[in-house]
């Protein structure tokens, strides 16, 4: 259903075939989801690169800058494949179809991973893997996991089509799910040790609320003492900090009976050196002392908009 809408991959145009796995050598090869009863059920795209299907990184690194808009519509059109995809399956998911929905684990990954010298991790480049979310009932959970389970498919024929055959070039492929925190990846990876919450990673907050700018507001009065507030304040900050790109600009206030610290009187983009000076000046500074007074700090934030812009 992908490959009938406007925008479709580029590999629905292109020329493909069925493979032996254990006897394709020198090309990429992606298992098929369409017949899942059928075991080490193989497909590739570079075997048949006479007919006309490449795979795009090259195409893209012997281009000038009109191969970068090429790739640019490539990736656009992978992903509104992938969030049609998904799109789909919420729509027409249902507690019954749950059960269909079969999709490996990244913990544990054994025995199908190992150690790759150029990723710096146990891979295994045949399949996606996914990690349940913290979050979430029995049956939000269900569906995450065919969530995670529909968008397999659609990275196999990414994978099939981009990667180089020896899976040297590093480059992931990521899944979160925003009501239970599920995350799914290629390629499969041993996660056991990650305690991940993909919602809480700068490539899921980008995507789910664009550019911003943002300004960080704390309360570090006295009675931020009680049941150690101080300190999980502290820590929501420097969470918010890791959900920021470059394409975010921030800083950060601090209040008592004054303004007792600014981090930048105005906002600078999060690239991550900034985001480590963020932290250590949080780090640095005095985090329950003193009354309280709301109106220096919201006066500060209007300032500091107002240099900004």
């Amino acid at each position: 259903p992908v490959c009938t809408r406007d925008s479709a991959p580029r590999w629905c145009q292109e020329s493909w075939c069925f493979v032996d796995a254990e006897n394709c050598e020198g090309t990429v090869k992606s298992p098929t989801k369409y017949f899942p009863a059928v075991e080490k059920l193989y497909f590739s795209y570079g075997t048949c690169v006479a007919s006309g299907s490449s795979n795009s990184y090259t195409e893209w690194t012997a281009e000038d800058i009109e191969g970068t808009r090429k790739l640019i519509g490539l990736l656009e059109g992978y992903t509104r494949s992938a969030r049609f995809e998904i799109e789909e399956i919420f729509k027409t998911y249902t507690a019954t179809s749950s059960a269909n929905c079969s999709i490996d684990t990244l913990c544990p990954c054994e025995p199908d991973c190992v150690y790759s010298h150029d990723w710096k991790a146990e891979m295994n480049f045949w399949t996606v893997g996914w990690l349940e979310g913290p979050d979430g009932n029995d049956s939000e959970k269900a569906r995450a996991q065919c969530l995670a389970a529909g968008i397999a498919g659609n990275y196999h024929g990414v994978v099939a089509k981009e990667a180089d055959s020896d899976f040297a070039r590093v480059g992931y492929l990521y899944f979160g799910e925003q009501a239970t925190g599920a995350y799914a990846q290629w390629p499969q990876e041993d996660a056991c040790t990650w305690g991940l919450d993909p919602r809480f990673r700068p490539w899921y907050a980008a995507a789910a609320t664009g550019p911003k700018d943002v300004i960080i507001v704390v309360d570090v009065s006295g009675s931020m003492l009680t049941n150690n507030r101080h300190v999980m304040s502290q820590k929501a900050v420097e969470a918010i900090l890791d959900t920021l790109t470059w394409k975010d600009f921030a800083t950060i206030i601090l209040f008592n009976n004054f303004v007792s610290a600014v981090y930048k009187d105005v906002l600078v983009p999060v690239t991550d050196s900034e985001r480590d000076a963020m932290k250590q000046f949080c780090k640095n500074q005095q985090w329950a002392a003193g009354g309280t007074n709301f109106k220096s700090p919201l006066r500060k934030v209007f300032d500091i908009l107002h240099t900004s812009i």
